[in-house]
This record gives C-alpha cells, structure tokens and sequence, in this order.
C-alpha cells in the first residue's frame, strides 16, 4: 500500500480511533456488537441501537425513518425498517464508505479502488465506475445526476446510463460532496498529510468545477448545507467554516481538542440554518443552535459521523459498530 494512503488510514472515514485499517475493520473484539468504546454518559434524547456487527460503520442514508442503509467495510450494508438492523447481501467484501439514494429502490454506495455498488429495491449490484480511485462521497441531485468524489481530486458523474470522469483541476483528495442542485455542487478536501493539512472547497456551476477561496483551514472531510447561502465544511483541528453565499469564515467549534489525538471533525448534517449537528473522531458530536457550537454527550469514544433522515430523525453511527439514534421534535 502506498505510504501516503497508510498516513491516511487515520482519516481515511474509517470513523474508528484505532491507528490502522485493520482495526477500524475488526472493531473490538471483546466487545458486544454496537456498543464498542461506549460509556454511561448519553445527551437525553438519544438512544444507542443494536446494530449486530462491529465493523466500523462509515455512512448512513434513508428515504424514511423505517428504511435506513448503513454501510462500513468487509461489505458491511445494515438495513433498518423501523423496527431492527439487519444485514444485506453484496458480493466480495468491498470496503464500502458512502451511500446516497434518491428513493428505496435506487441507492448508490462508494468505497475503495473505485467500487461503485447500486440498489434497485431487490439487490446490490456493481456499476463500472471507470476508475480505481478510491471514492470517499456521493451525492445526487437526482437518480440521473449523481456524483462521487475521492483520491487524487477524482469526482465521477451519473447520468442514468454510465458513470464518467470530471475535470476538477486538482490532484488533492476530495473527501465531501453535496449540492443544492445540478448546478449547485461543492466539493471538499484537501492536502491532509502532514496534519493537520490544507483545506480546499470546489463548486460546480453546471459547466466547470472550480475552488472556492477560503481562509487558511486545515484538511476538510465533510460538507452540508440548508440552502446554497448556509453551508458549513468540517475537518482536522475542529475546523468549521462556514458559507452565507458571499464568502467563506472559520467558525468557532466550541469544544477542547483531545491531546495527542486527531482532532477530526468528519460528517456534518442539519435541519436548518439553526439546527446543524457535526461528528468526527473520539466521539465528538457537536450541535449548533444559531447561535454557538456545543457538546452532544455521545456515550462513545470511537470515532462517529452524523446523519440525517428526513426532518427529523439524526442517527449516529461509527467505529465498533455504534449506532445512535435521537428523534428531534
């Protein structure tokens, strides 16, 4: 393996504390399925899931709060109906690390050396994505305009028949895609090698992907907004920035940083511009009210990452297995 992606195995979404892929794979051993790292303290609200499995679980995607997707390496895809978790079948045991769907029956999920994994309701089935990039994101604007972005600036588009590659004018990783629309997307990532990195922000027009300026920023992994004038991006360091549709600001996380520890903020999802969550490593899950960003107690210390169902329901999910699940009024 390449000595720049084994530097990476720590932030590599593997969502686990451990120092290696091998661990984020095996989770903890001695520990029962879903509740690896955990402790007693939990925000009210929230409540841990048995998800009955200890791999590391890196995303999560629904179409309702009763047909939820999770996904982690070893092939590792969960299902929940709203009432348990189950597993799904997928040939081999890719290592799967994003998952976005328009509807149940048509769901994509990335991972590694280019896999490209697609349900029709039925079955998982492989798609020729044309590359052997590792894929770290996906998202669609709709089930025929798809994109998946990873390793050495590669971002890939689906047009309902075939996936193709896109001009992005970088060689950095991208590790975040979302969008507004066709002609709305905002890629991030960056340089994370030596940490804590170099952030960088590209948006898609509809024609041309090209950066954003930003401030100075540490490496970024996980991108959201409510509208294309409310966007935050979150990475290395707890950095947090945030877009009002003119420019790019840090933004203050709020939360002390773990000494001798990446401090790694990987996933962020909201409701609104007022009611916005962020994740990452050693447990850490942030929520912003408008006003600040403030600690959500998550009972674990594995790495996580947030996601969102619908209006309402927030799941988090991550090394070992973890799934918590917390129903906003």
């Amino acid at each position: 393996m390449p000595a720049r992606v084994t530097a990476l195995t720590l932030i590599v979404i593997a969502l686990a504390a451990g120092p290696s892929r091998q661990a984020a794979e095996q989770g903890s051993a001695s520990a029962p399925s879903g509740s690896s790292g955990t402790s007693q303290t939990l925000a009210a609200g929230w409540s841990r899931m048995a998800s009955g499995t200890t791999n590391s679980l890196t995303g999560l995607w629904g179409s309702a709060p009763n047909d939820v997707f999770a996904v982690g390496p070893k092939g590792t895809i969960l299902h929940f109906d709203g009432r348990a978790w189950s597993p799904m079948t997928v040939a081999g045991e890719p290592h799967l690390l994003s998952i976005w769907g328009s509807s149940s029956r048509d769901v994509f999920v990335v991972g590694d050396n280019g896999v490209i994994v697609h349900y029709d309701g039925q079955a998982w089935t492989p798609m020729a994505s044309g590359t052997t990039k590792n894929l770290i994101a996906v998202w669609g604007a709709s089930s025929r305009d798809v994109f998946a972005a990873g390793y050495g600036g590669t971002v890939l588009h689906y047009d309902g028949v075939r996936w193709t590659p896109m001009a992005t004018g970088t060689t950095e990783d991208l590790y975040g895609i979302w969008g507004t629309a066709s002609n709305h997307v905002v890629a991030v990532g960056g340089t994370p090698m030596p940490m804590p990195g170099k952030g960088l922000v590209l948006r898609f027009d509809g024609k041309t992907w090209a950066p954003m300026p930003i401030p100075d920023s540490p490496f970024l992994a996980g991108v959201w907004g409510s509208s294309a004038s409310n966007v935050y991006a979150v990475g290395l360091n707890h950095a947090i920035l945030h877009h009002d549709g003119k420019a790019w600001t840090q933004t203050a996380a709020n939360t002390a940083a773990a000494p001798g520890k990446p401090n790694f903020l990987t996933r962020a999802w909201g409701r609104g511009p007022n009611d916005v969550y962020a994740a990452g490593f050693n447990g850490i899950v942030l929520h912003y009210d408008g006003r600040a960003w403030s600690p959500v107690p998550s009972g674990t210390t594995e790495g996580v990452g947030v996601f969102g169902v619908g209006p309402s329901d927030v799941f988090v999910v991550g090394g070992g297995g973890i799934i918590l699940h917390h129903r906003l009024k």
